[in-house]
């Protein structure tokens, strides 16, 4: 079994030359889930930049916290002079158009995925396929030590915000030590859920097609690895140029 353990290191120059940054995000049973990370071609690289896990009452409270997180992302110069790319999972029960809509609108360089060059709507469906494939492209990463975060990577996790008790300038390091650690478990048990699976079909037999192989509350148990299983996926087809619908000229 692959070691997993995902690094917590200083930024470094490397980072800072990043190609892109890709955000992906899903809305699924109340909760919001979003992963950023960097990636170098050069030094074949994925960092993790922020990571966000939280419960919303509303569809107004999910838009006020996607904003939240990306406005702070952004406001980081190294992040905001950078291509900004993002995947919002189709199968989400918000709005997946409306939530492409604002990013495209609310901050310069972006550009939002859509999974096929002949589809009129943004965004990426999850299915068994996917789900598969994705874990793949998981442990291919953990495996080569190329998966890792910055120490200041930015976060929205009320939940740990809620367990610190300390003092208040350990708080940070904390949660981020802590939201690591809850990452690296939910990516072992994604791992060994759906990457010693035996084939999937064809994904053209598959499209559009909402993976049920687990509840809603296994799901929610493994949203963060799932979204950035997911994140790892498609920036690997961009980073390969096989994404047919992706205009590679915005990362010139």
């Amino acid at each position: 079994m692959t070691d997993l353990t995902i690094a917590l290191r200083p930024r470094t120059s490397g980072d800072e030359q990043a190609n892109f940054v890709h955000v992906t995000m899903e809305a699924y049973g109340g909760e919001l889930v979003i992963t950023a990370l960097t990636y170098n071609r050069e030094l074949n690289e994925a960092v993790i930049v922020g990571l966000c896990s939280c419960v919303c009452a509303s569809f107004a409270e999910t838009d006020q916290r996607f904003e939240l997180f990306c406005d702070t992302l952004f406001s980081r110069p190294w992040l905001a002079r950078l291509p900004k790319l993002l995947t919002v999972e189709r199968n989400v029960g918000h709005e997946h158009g409306q939530l492409a809509a604002m990013f495209l609108s609310r901050w310069p360089k972006t550009h939002c995925i859509k999974e096929k060059a002949s589809s009129s709507d943004f965004g990426w469906w999850t299915s068994l396929y996917s789900m598969r494939e994705s874990a793949h492209f998981l442990q291919e990463r953990l495996s080569t030590s190329k998966l890792c975060s910055t120490d200041d990577f930015v976060y929205l996790i009320p939940s740990l915000e809620n367990e610190f008790i300390g003092a208040p300038t350990l708080k940070e390091s904390f949660i981020r030590l802590r939201a690591l650690s809850t990452l690296e478990e939910q990516c072992a048990c994604f791992l060994s859920t759906y990457s010693q699976q035996t084939e999937a079909a064809p994904p053209q037999t598959l499209e559009c097609t909402v993976d049920t192989t687990a509840d809603s509350k296994q799901r929610a148990n493994l949203d963060t690895a799932i979204n950035l299983a997911l994140n790892l996926y498609v920036a690997s087809k961009i980073e390969a140029r096989t994404l047919e619908s992706f205009d590679y000229s915005v990362l010139a």
